[in-house]
């Protein structure tokens, strides 16, 4: 196979991405995926993107740029120079990029925070300029009535509230942002509601370990330690008490666990790529969050650092 051709399979994948941005971050978790990885998929990412001509996606998925701005970034790249092309400039229009839904938004809102120089280039040809600040009041103007976020519906679900709020999360107790402060707050006691007696989290009425993962990798990136923060301890059980009990010995993580009802996802109490790489995944956010005190070593914003050497802790 070749290695452009892996990129371009494998980093469109959540799991793939989740792997390459994770491991630059804790580089001795998983020596695996460092060696993996970075031969077969890091290596070809700027060829795959010039090859492409800068062109990743002819859908409404504009992710596809924001994803790579964290890859190309984890590893000490610009993504503003790839080849000559700015990948900022493909997510330069809010209107595109709301197609998606809230994931674009969300995703474009953590690729721009995860280095301090990046910027959304102007486009005139725009029909919405898009920016950090229009990304913000959009994700705020999509909060539920009671708190929360959700794909579709007006009920709040766990899996893109934890999303939402590690996107909001630099600006959590930050002046001028007392409005989303209030709006993480409330998304907080939402998530406290809905956790299971398990320690849990449920999506689409079936309990996940991808959700889990995702408002565990929330607390983390506000500064919440989920292990002594009463709100998130159910029936004596908190979140990765839950999550490790999707982890299969000598293995990886399931999705749901045998006999649970199917949501969508991967087969019951089977190994699951993408719920291993989130799984894995909030477990460095979790070890993140108890080894340093540093609020911009948390959850993306760790990507950041010098261009042109590999972020590392």
């Amino acid at each position: 196979m070749k290695k452009s051709y892996a990129a371009s399979i494998i980093l469109g994948t959540v799991c793939g991405f989740m792997a390459v941005i994770t491991s630059p971050l804790h580089p001795i978790a998983c020596p695996f995926l460092i060696i993996g990885y970075l031969f077969f998929i890091l290596y070809p990412v700027a060829n795959y993107i010039e090859e492409k001509k800068g062109i990743l996606t002819n859908t409404s998925k504009y992710t596809e740029y924001s994803k790579r701005v964290l890859v190309l970034t984890a590893e000490g790249k610009d993504a503003r120079n790839v080849g000559g092309y700015n990948l900022f400039k493909y997510i330069s229009d809010l209107s595109l990029v709301k197609e998606q839904g809230l994931n674009g938004p969300i995703w474009a809102l953590l690729a721009v925070n995860c280095h301090p120089e990046y910027s959304f280039p102007d486009n005139p040809s725009a029909k919405e300029q898009n920016s950090e600040a229009a990304l913000v009041n959009f994700l705020l103007q999509s909060e539920l009535s009671g708190g929360g976020w959700a794909l579709m519906g007006s009920n709040a679900d766990s899996d893109v509230t934890g999303m939402t709020l590690q996107a909001l999360a630099p600006y959590y107790h930050k002046a001028g942002y007392e409005n989303v402060t209030a709006a993480i707050d409330r998304g907080l006691a939402r998530l406290s509601e809905m956790q299971n007696d398990s320690g849990g989290y449920s999506t689409m009425g079936v309990e996940t370990e991808e959700s889990c993962a995702q408002v565990i990798t929330a607390l983390c990136s506000l500064g919440i330690d989920p292990e002594t923060d009463s709100r998130f301890i159910k029936g004596g059980h908190w979140t990765i008490e839950n999550l490790i009990t999707y982890h299969i010995a000598g293995s990886g993580f399931m999705h749901v666990k045998a006999g649970a009802g199917n949501n969508g996802g991967a087969a019951a109490g089977t190994l699951d790529g993408m719920a291993t790489e989130q799984g894995y995944y909030a477990l460095v956010a979790y070890q993140r969050l108890k080894d340093s005190n540093d609020a911009d070593k948390r959850g993306f914003r760790y990507i950041s650092g010098k261009f042109g050497s590999k972020q590392g802790g």
